[in-house]
């Protein structure tokens, strides 16, 4: 009977108890929420950042390997231009019998150190080449077909040249090449006369675009795996025109992640920071309960 009188006398002061702890609670529940609130705003911006970063990056490297295709059809550009308006070249292809011996001594040599250009052709009025020569030695001469003959079209009247990238169809291996165009003509105004009436001779330097230049392109511009017409899955891709202006083919390589990176560098210090929200809250309830 005793025991049964105290039964709800002593169930009273445990709720009671229960009731005192979580008012002593109460007034803590603001701070743990702003604590809560700043740790999960930290961690939205810290991630948003991150994003951020990483988008702008990817952004940076498209304009950068634009940049750098514009920079090699530039180059190309000029060096086609260099060579082709050349009295010396006009004396000794505008004759009876072609004399392509000035070819083989100098344009031909610097087919050997790949350079500037890995081919260069002489390719008359009506698309028929005449001569050629790859890594330093002539060879047969190699037909093109109308894409290349077309940048003739596209010749800038003051520099008498023109480039572009270009597949080189029915070649081994379909190769993608910067192609220069330039028209064979003297810098002497007076040898102007030595040119066919039918018109100039074309001097095609080929720049193949392998995976060895394109690895040099992607160091300096600190990309990894830069190559044509790869997988586009997680990879940056860029369409690059040919000369008509429409896509010749695709660039694709893999961006670098800089928030990605300063993600992996902080998350120490995140992790830190959690834990210590952590052991804050687990003493105030501690603290509040005993």
């Amino acid at each position: 009977v005793e025991r049964c009188l105290r039964a709800p006398k002593d169930a009273g002061w445990h709720g009671q108890a229960e009731m005192q702890s979580a008012g002593r609670l109460r007034p803590h529940v603001p701070i743990l929420a702003m604590l809560a609130l700043f740790l999960g705003l930290l961690l939205l911006a810290v991630f948003q950042t991150a994003g951020q970063a990483n988008a702008v990056e990817a952004e940076r490297s498209r304009a950068a390997v634009s940049t750098a295709m514009t920079a090699l059809a530039e180059r190309t550009t000029g060096t086609t231009n260099d060579n082709a308006n050349w009295d010396d070249a006009v004396v000794a292809l505008y004759r009876a019998q072609p004399d392509f011996g000035l070819a083989e001594r100098t344009w031909a040599r610097g087919t050997a150190d790949h350079l500037n250009y890995d081919e260069v052709h002489i390719v008359d009025q009506r698309g028929r080449t005449l001569w050629s020569a790859v890594d330093g030695n002539s060879i047969a001469p190699r037909a093109f077909g109308p894409a290349v003959l077309q940048l003739t079209q596209h010749v800038d009247p003051r520099t008498k040249a023109a480039a572009g990238l270009l597949r080189l169809g029915g070649r081994a291996g379909d190769d993608v090449a910067m192609v220069g165009l330039g028209l064979i003509v003297p810098r002497t105004t007076a040898l102007g006369r030595l040119v066919p009436d039918a018109g100039p001779f074309r001097l095609i330097m080929v720049r193949r675009v392998t995976d060895r230049l394109l690895a040099d392109i992607g160091r300096g511009l600190a990309l990894d795996d830069l190559r044509v017409d790869g997988a586009s899955a997680n990879r940056e891709v860029l369409a690059v025109a040919g000369p008509n202006g429409m896509p010749a083919f695709t660039l694709t390589w893999v961006a670098r992640s800089p928030g990605n990176e300063a993600l992996i560098r902080a998350a120490p210090a995140l992790l830190v920071a959690l834990l210590v929200f952590l052991g804050i809250c687990a003493l105030i309830v501690r603290d509040t309960l005993s």
